[in-house]
């Protein structure tokens, strides 16, 4: 698993865990549920849907894939997080 923490908007306060992408060995890329919603409830979807899930600390970061089709509204976040990681050499 590679990691990779984005810089942060200038003036913003939004802590590292929140900018922070993971790219798997499998090519999967991560972010922080908490950027889809209530963190705990979005972990708990995708715990039922059965979602591969990655635990730093105490926040949860769940495959752009899954976010991006059952929470729309986050799509282009995933599109953008997708081009991070992989640009990046693999975040």
């Amino acid at each position: 698993m590679r990691k990779a923490v984005l810089d942060a908007v200038p003036g913003s306060s939004e802590p590292a865990w929140t900018r922070t992408v993971l790219l798997s060995d499998d090519g999967l890329v991560f972010i922080a549920a908490a950027l889809a919603g209530n963190e705990k409830s979005v972990a708990a979807c995708a715990a039922f849907d059965g979602v591969p899930t990655v635990k730093i600390g105490t926040h949860i970061y769940l495959p752009t894939t899954w976010i991006a089709k059952d929470y729309p509204a986050c799509s282009d976040l995933c599109s953008k997080a997708e081009q991070v990681a992989r640009s990046a050499g693999g975040a």
